[in-house]
């Protein structure tokens, strides 16, 4: 995953002519990347843990669906943000 990262960020901070803008610094795309690994690691986190709270007939934790809720709007938020 680390290295498609890298060259994704390669091959999208090319620009696509020669005298063309890039609009995504590297910079940005490691920000967003980090970002969006921390969001992964917080969504399989939480969801193992409702798994678990789950399979012991305990219900659902608030704390999780707010986790859950909380991970799905950053990642659309950071998402859309660092691209314009």
């Amino acid at each position: 995953m680390l290295v498609a990262s890298a060259v994704l960020a390669t091959y999208i901070t090319k620009p696509a002519k020669k005298d063309a803008p890039v609009n995504v610094t590297p910079a940005g795309l490691a920000t967003l990347f980090s970002s969006q690994r921390f969001l992964i690691g917080l969504t399989m986190a939480v969801t193992a843990s409702s798994v678990t709270s789950l399979q012991n007939k305990e219900g659902l934790p608030s704390i999780n669906q707010m986790a859950g809720w909380a991970a799905l709007g950053t990642g659309v938020f950071l998402t859309n943000w660092m691209h314009y």
